[in-house]
């Protein structure tokens, strides 16, 4: 559901209506378009700029084969708490509240910039719920942003629609998918346009098509759990 609002304007509520509600619950995934402004996509690219140049080396993440897929820049708002104050993380958060039908001030928030570079492998079949993670969390949903337009050719994610609901118990320990386990026919490739966001239900599994062009792609990405110490009373 685009939201209709004056140029550079982010409204603080939660945007999920109904429709996308089922999209979500249905296929463990929904794209929420333009939720995002220009100038905060801007800040997102300056950010990540500044950090490869000042931050520690990224951690490599790579295929099955042993080639590269994946660099990662973890807790970026650490650097550059200005990130943080964003109306995009408000309403990330407030849609994740809405989501899970929790207060936001119960919900945990922690971002990671992502960088598939040039030429770079496809990421491996996986599931968030199966890593490692602090067993007091209850729920999580990972909110992904392109910072440009992502397409079958530069390395858009693709789901396995549905897959959320189905029992993973042969993953618990490890993550990764085996691809013998995946049906080619029930694959769905999401390209986005930049701004554009991706809820990922913890349990659906994902992953992402190889960077088949000369240039970098890059998202930011914000976690956002439900620890049990936050529960309601």
């Amino acid at each position: 559901m685009r939201v209709v609002r004056a140029k550079g304007e982010v409204a603080q509520s939660a945007i999920l209506d109904d429709a996308a509600l089922a999209v979500y619950r249905t296929r463990g995934y929904v794209v929420l378009p333009g939720l995002t402004t220009s100038a905060e996509l801007a800040l997102f690219r300056t950010v990540y700029s500044r950090l490869r140049k000042t931050a520690p080396k990224p951690r490599r993440e790579m295929d099955r084969d042993g080639n590269l897929s994946l660099e990662k820049l973890p807790s970026p708002e650490t650097a550059c708490s200005e990130l943080g104050k964003t109306a995009f993380h408000h309403r990330a958060l407030a849609t994740v509240a809405d989501l899970l039908g929790v207060s936001a001030d119960r919900l945990t928030i922690h971002g990671l910039f992502l960088d598939k570079p040039a030429h770079a492998a496809g990421t491996v079949w996986h599931r968030h719920s199966t890593q490692n993670r602090p067993a007091r969390i209850v729920d999580s949903v990972t909110l992904w942003t392109p910072l440009d337009d992502v397409e079958l050719h530069n390395g858009c994610l693709q789901f396995l629609p549905g897959s959320h609901a189905e029992t993973a118990s042969s993953h618990r320990i490890e993550p990764v998918v085996d691809d013998a386990a995946i049906d080619p026919d029930r694959v769905a490739p999401c390209p986005m346009a930049a701004g554009d966001v991706v809820l990922i239900h913890d349990n659906v599994i994902h992953g992402g098509l190889p960077n088949c062009s000369s240039q970098a792609r890059i998202a930011y990405a914000l976690y956002c759990c439900y620890p049990a110490d936050r529960r309601l009373p």
